[in-house]
């Protein structure tokens, strides 16, 4: 990763630099029907969408990738959840 500062080193080493938006997009409509379309979606359902070797932190709650999908940024501030 020559040429890369800290930021894209640490964005290209996350699984979502494997992933289609698209076929991503697809995980996210059936875990979110998979946790009865009431508007989230939980890690573990996204881990069942997403069983390959590149999402294996979605079984560590204390993973970076966890507390990123966790944080304040992938939530809806109207949300009752």
């Amino acid at each position: 990763m020559k040429g890369k500062d800290a930021y894209q080193r640490y964005e290209l080493n996350l699984p979502f630099a494997r992933v289609e938006c698209v076929d991503f997009w697809g995980v996210i409509v059936r875990a979110h029907a998979e946790c009865g379309s009431d508007g989230f979606v939980t890690v573990k359902a996204l881990r069942k969408q997403l069983d390959n070797e590149f999402w294996v932190d979605l079984d560590d709650p204390n993973s970076s990738l966890v507390k990123i999908l966790q944080s304040k940024a992938f939530k809806d501030p109207d949300a009752e959840v």
